[in-house]
């Protein structure tokens, strides 16, 4: 059975450009426990919906 990859996943330099925070604060924000994020093959992603708690600037507190 092939393995499904999900569309809802970012990865850090996307995310990097889609919120304007640099890739070395969300690499950190995920490592804390922050932002909710995986490893994947040794690089952070991010779920899509995860994002949407950028815009409300709750990470920064």
């Amino acid at each position: 059975m092939p393995a499904t990859v999900s569309v809802n996943l970012i990865d850090v330099a996307t995310a990097a450009e889609l919120t304007g925070y640099s890739r070395r604060a969300l690499r950190y924000w995920a490592a804390d426990g922050r932002l909710d994020a995986q490893k994947v093959g040794g690089a952070w992603v991010f779920p899509k919906t995860e994002l949407h708690r950028l815009d409300d600037k709750e990470t920064a507190a």
